[in-house]
């Protein structure tokens, strides 16, 4: 169990450190963007660099970036030898695991090139950041980091945060290629002290993965039996089925049920419909023609790359349907969906209170890599931890042709 801080002491809100003398964080002018940006393009393709918390392709155009950092608050640091231009900074910004608008998470984002890194720069961020967070109303911050910069887990201890995951095939890495991340997580408050009305959220992370993927036909099955009998087809979502289909997910959410990786603000928004790069399936009943599972596939929310190679998605089931099989048989649809788009593996998210849908996806083959505390605020049972799950898709041997 993490240890809850009952007071977090207040970071100057200056930086010093060997190389530099004092530097004032302010928050990014309006018109600083273009050099924010080229600063980050900077940090993500230098060769394997020590300290980059970006992959190489995370935001190769400017639109994602800004994205970004408009749903978040950000902090620059300039150097007052080289005409104040912008050497380093962070973003804090709603984090992708979190499942409702009013959840408590952050996400930071730090960049540091590695000659201000090793000269204690990163380690100032980090608290800079988490005191940042804590200001702006959050509970938790995360910090996701790929596995090759050991260098940067001492620093991440060493100011209080602790293992949360790993969570495979995240990013690349100029002279790397693919790697894995770690997921750290540090509590900077006590919910019950928090001030919910002060942030933004959640942050909507498919705005830089593109279009939805071309999909090969793999001689995926169009019907299955049910334990009951019943014969049920699957079909991609036609345009008179939305409305029945979004109300598959809402009145899951309204029993405490909600689908698999989806909490219930985000659900009541038609977030998930309305998205540019999620594709969806469901599930008909040969008889009655009526909708009675739905499926959503996306990239998951933790890849860090233009090119994901990891998917993720959720499923809802009618309520008159639960434990007729369906669920089995839409998970392994899923599965089979992700990968005729292409995708390496298979990343899911569920809550540690649906014990239902934990032993579902255990019994398809996936396994847990992690846990995120307090990212789901279920309209039934509360504030619940959302467990990480994974499955590698057995028949991909080799990296991805995307």
């Amino acid at each position: 169990m993490l240890t809850r801080p009952e007071d977090v002491p207040a970071i100057p809100i200056t930086v010093r450190s060997t190389t530099h003398a004092e530097l004032p964080v302010t928050p990014l002018p309006a018109g600083r963007f273009d050099e924010l940006f080229q600063l980050q393009r900077r940090l993500a393709e230098v060769e394997n660099p020590v300290y980059a918390s970006f992959g190489e392709d995370e935001f190769i155009g400017c639109d994602g970036f800004r994205a970004l950092v408009d749903s978040g608050d950000t902090l620059i640091a300039t150097d007052a030898r080289k005409d104040d231009v912008i050497d380093s900074f962070t973003c804090v910004a709603p984090s992708v695991f979190a499942k409702n608008y009013n959840a408590a998470i952050a996400d930071l984002f730090i960049g540091v090139d590695s000659a201000q890194a090793k000269a204690g720069m990163f380690r100032k961020w980090i608290d800079i950041a988490s005191a940042h967070a804590r200001k702006l109303g959050y509970v938790t911050v995360l910090v996701q980091t790929f596995v090759t910069k050991v260098a940067i887990f001492g620093d991440l201890s060493e100011a209080g945060f602790e293992f949360c995951a790993e969570l495979p095939l995240t990013g690349r890495i100029r002279g790397v290629g693919l790697a894995d991340s770690v997921l750290w997580r540090k509590y900077v408050a006590d919910r019950s002290t928090c001030d919910f009305s002060l942030r933004r959220g959640p942050r909507e992370y498919c705005w830089f993965f593109g279009p939805p993927r071309p999909r090969q036909d793999i001689g995926l099955p169009r019907r299955y039996t049910l334990k009951d009998g019943t014969l049920v087809e699957w079909s991609d979502l036609q345009a008179e089925d939305v409305d029945a289909y979004c109300r598959l997910f809402v009145e899951a959410t309204e029993r405490g049920i909600c689908p698999t990786g989806l909490g219930p603000d985000i659900v009541q928004c038609g977030q998930y419909v309305e998205s540019g790069t999620v594709v969806f399936g469901s599930f008909k009943t040969i008889d009655t023609c009526e909708v009675i599972g739905a499926a959503v596939l996306r990239p998951a929310p933790y890849c860090r790359s233009t090119r994901p190679v990891v998917s993720s998605g959720a499923i809802a089931v009618r309520r008159d349907f639960v434990s007729k099989g369906l669920g089995s048989v839409m998970m392994r649809v899923r599965e089979e969906w992700s990968i005729s788009c292409g995708y390496d593996a298979m990343a899911g998210e569920t809550y540690a209170k649906h014990t239902s849908a934990l032993h579902l996806v255990i019994k398809e083959g996936m396994r847990m890599i992690g846990y995120v505390p307090d990212a789901i605020k279920l309209p039934t049972s509360g504030w619940d931890d959302v467990m990480l799950m994974y499955k590698a898709s057995g028949r991909y041997v080799k990296p991805s042709k995307f």
